[in-house]
């Protein structure tokens, strides 16, 4: 299974970070307007939907909304540093658009919890992905709006400073010395954050958003690619806290139920005295 393979350069990646995002200077960022829709799947156990076919906006908000991952080491930028100095944060993931969303549920369905070969899932011949109908079967994908703007440190690729960033944080003498004591591969660390692998460097980075006091969002794209062309992905947005706690800026819009058999069905998620 994917996880932090090199705790010493994920807590060298972490201090470099923090400290640029402190000085405040060619940091790129994005304020993060509520009109784009956001999406986010989760497992069918927790949709619990009242007898009059309502999603109820508590329920709704506490299995869509709420982090729970702090404690893992399977998330790309958020779970245990696995090393000291370092505090572990949850993350809650997002995606921009339909794309992102589907080719993260596609790579999930890979594999078991275990790192094993899923094989309870078809797959399709021509790209060897998961069938999309068996992989999004028994979850609930909900559609999102941000309540307020929100502060993101941007590095999509559609921000010209992105790749900067990251090559400043390449050239840090202690992050160098950290990838060379760990003896780890020497690859370009914007190829490292999105490695199918290794989160350790991707990890540092999303922890140091998560410690950060005017940062409430990581917007990055995804690392997957979607069945149809290696050009399909998207961008991710995360948002980090304990877990336990629910994400107050975001607001259910509606709910949609993909059953094992049968067509998806749309849920109105809404107050229910």
């Amino acid at each position: 299974m994917p996880s932090v393979r090199y705790p010493s350069v994920l807590r060298a990646v972490y201090k470099e970070v923090s400290r640029l995002i402190a000085l405040r200077g060619p940091v790129p960022t994005e304020l993060v307007l509520g009109d784009p829709d956001l999406y986010r799947s989760f497992p069918i156990k927790y949709f619990t939907p009242n007898k009059d076919g309502i999603f109820p906006r508590t329920q709704a908000n506490q299995a869509a909304l709420v982090i729970r991952d702090e404690a893992s080491d399977t998330n790309r930028f958020s779970g245990q540093p696995l090393t000291a100095d370092v505090p572990a944060s949850g993350g809650l993931y997002c995606t921009f658009g339909q794309p992102a969303l589907i080719a993260e549920v596609l790579h999930y369905s890979r594999v078991n919890r275990d790192g094993t070969i899923n094989r309870t899932i078809r797959r399709e011949t021509r790209t060897g992905f998961p069938v999309p109908g068996e992989a999004l079967a028994e979850k609930c994908i909900v559609r999102l709006r941000l309540m307020h703007s929100v502060m993101a440190l941007d590095l999509s690729e559609h921000n010209p400073g992105s790749l900067a960033f990251v090559k400043q944080i390449e050239r840090s003498h202690a992050v160098q010395g950290a990838i060379d004591l760990a003896h780890a591969p020497p690859v370009p660390l914007w190829d490292w954050i999105f490695d199918g692998w290794d989160y350790s460097v991707a990890r540092g980075i999303g922890l140091a958003v998560a410690s950060c006091d005017y940062l409430s969002a990581l917007r990055v794209r995804s690392a997957r690619h979607g069945s149809r062309s290696p050009e399909e992905s998207g961008d991710n947005l995360i948002f980090f806290g304990r877990d336990g706690t629910q994400v107050s800026c975001l607001s259910i819009v509606e709910s949609c139920l993909i059953p094992a058999r049968g067509k998806p069905v749309l849920y109105p998620v809404e107050f229910v005295p």
